[in-house]
């Protein structure tokens, strides 16, 4: 391989608990220099509030080891030359409570092969004995309050996206045990629709349901120039939510994504890379189960309920219907929060269009009018190349994917053109221990469903039918 083709390399310190310094060794002149610096902040003390607990030494690391990969992940941007370039070689040396563990030869390629799956970068990682006084999630006494024993409660992920509102609303009309909800929070707009959607939840089913909301971030991140794709926070958030159900003694940790979002197929061919997030892919939720089982010295696993079920076929549930109040605060879009007043979603990217799609086939676009800052589905609107790019991704993979369910063996098929469902369906194999003939039907199955509705979305008028052609 050539200098020319070699990915950038990016050198991070986090031996300061809450700084990091980084260099870049790449071959753009302007973007090397002198090392620069950044501090950045997780606050898990309402873990440790909502439990009355203390996060021992472990549990603590695993929060400040995902933190550390990704706001790494975010101060390290990709130069996306040629498809080689996508790649980065990231070097991270984390202090820690328990180098001894986490040093572990097992344990740390584990790590490494995990955020390698995310990202689709090099990760080398170094730990180090933590020098800095322990977070107050670890040193504060809790005072115990009526419902703060985690004993037989349940926990899930709560993002404040549609999914996990309509999953958290079905779960919450059928199960009599204690909920535990965990969000993570990058900005307060964020936090407050997640507080305002957990209200609804619980005025409507009157259920015990406790939130766990975890702020994050880099202090004044808009200094710094910043990677987009993130790939790693699906690993915080799973951490976040690992170790909440950890300290409330259970073993187990659910979420909620609908199997399309899950699968995250390609949209086009111009995708590379982790170019989609592999946040809920099976193989990643059971490899940070084993993570979790370490740090928690027993079996710990992670399940998404709704790997078999499209975004419209969770929304057409009655339970629903008891929540539309709730609705207008979730948020679905790839740049949440957009910043325009009034208007916190785009409207045109893929997870925007999915959105409004999903909840139109459920009888449910009237509920979700306003917000967006294009509104594709309105009559009057007159979109740019860019702001259609979205919806003929979405076309041009349905139609890929009805020529595959028309042939004889539509499986075979699926997986030459989306090689990434081949990977996909072992490792859901693996997960359910069920046979893969079984689980390859359930994803033939959504995938039906997915290119069935898809025809009824009133936004495909933008596109000239004659020119519905495969890219």
């Amino acid at each position: 391989m050539t200098s020319a083709n070699q990915p950038p390399a990016f050198a991070f310190d986090f031996t300061r608990a809450d700084r990091v310094n980084w260099s870049y060794a790449g071959r753009k002149q302007g973007l090397q220099g002198q090392p620069m610096t950044a501090e950045f902040f997780v606050d898990d003390r309402k873990v440790a509030d909502q439990l009355a607990s203390v996060l021992p030494p472990l549990m603590a690391d695993a929060v400040d080891i995902a933190s550390a990969a990704h706001t790494a992940d975010c101060l390290a941007p990709r130069t996306v030359i040629q498809s080689s370039n996508w790649s980065r070689n990231l070097e991270l040396s984390v202090c820690v409570r328990c180098p001894e563990q986490w040093s572990d030869p097992v344990t740390k390629e584990r790590l490494e092969r995990l955020l390698a799956f995310l990202t689709e970068d090099v990760w080398h990682l170094a730990f180090v004995p933590r020098r800095d006084s322990r977070r107050s999630s670890e040193l504060q006494n809790h005072f115990a309050f009526a419902g703060s024993s985690g004993n037989g409660a349940e926990v899930s992920l709560f993002s404040g996206g549609l999914d996990s509102l309509a999953g958290t609303a079905g779960r919450a009309s059928e199960c009599p045990t204690r909920l535990i909800l965990v969000s993570a929070s990058p900005n307060p707009q964020q936090r407050s629709r997640q507080q305002s959607q957990v209200k609804v939840l619980r005025e409507e089913f009157g259920a015990p349901i406790s939130h766990v909301c975890v702020p994050y971030g880099i202090h004044r991140g808009d200094e710094y120039t910043q990677e987009p794709s993130r790939r790693t926070r699906g690993l915080l958030f799973l951490i976040f939510g690992g170790v909440t159900a950890l300290l409330a003694e259970s073993s187990a940790l659910y979420l909620y994504e609908n199997g399309i979002g899950a699968m995250n197929l390609p949209y086009d061919q111009s995708q590379i890379g982790a170019d989609n997030t592999r946040a809920c892919h099976p193989r990643v939720l059971r490899e940070v189960g084993e993570l979790l089982s370490l740090v928690g010295g027993k079996r710990f696993s992670i399940h998404n309920r709704c790997i078999y079920s499209t975004k419209a076929e969770m929304l057409r549930h009655s339970w629903i219907d008891r929540v539309r109040g709730a609705i207008p605060f979730t948020f679905s879009c790839d740049g949440f929060p957009v910043r325009a007043k009034g208007r916190p979603q785009c409207g045109f990217c893929t997870s925007c269009l999915l959105r409004r799609y999903s909840l139109e086939l459920a009888g449910l676009g009237e509920v979700d009018l306003n917000g967006y800052l294009q509104d594709l589905r309105s009559p009057s609107f007159r979109p740019t190349r860019h702001q259609l790019r979205g919806l003929q991704a979405m076309d041009w993979q349905v139609l890929g994917l009805e020529r595959c369910l028309a042939d004889r063996d539509p499986w075979h098929a699926a997986t030459i053109r989306f090689p990434g469902l081949r990977v996909l369906a072992n490792d859901l194999s693996l997960n359910e221990q069920g046979a893969p003939a079984r689980v390859e039907a359930k994803l033939l199955r959504v995938l039906r469903q997915h290119v069935a509705d898809w025809p009824s979305f009133s936004a495909l008028r933008l596109l000239n039918a004659s020119t519905r052609t495969l890219a």
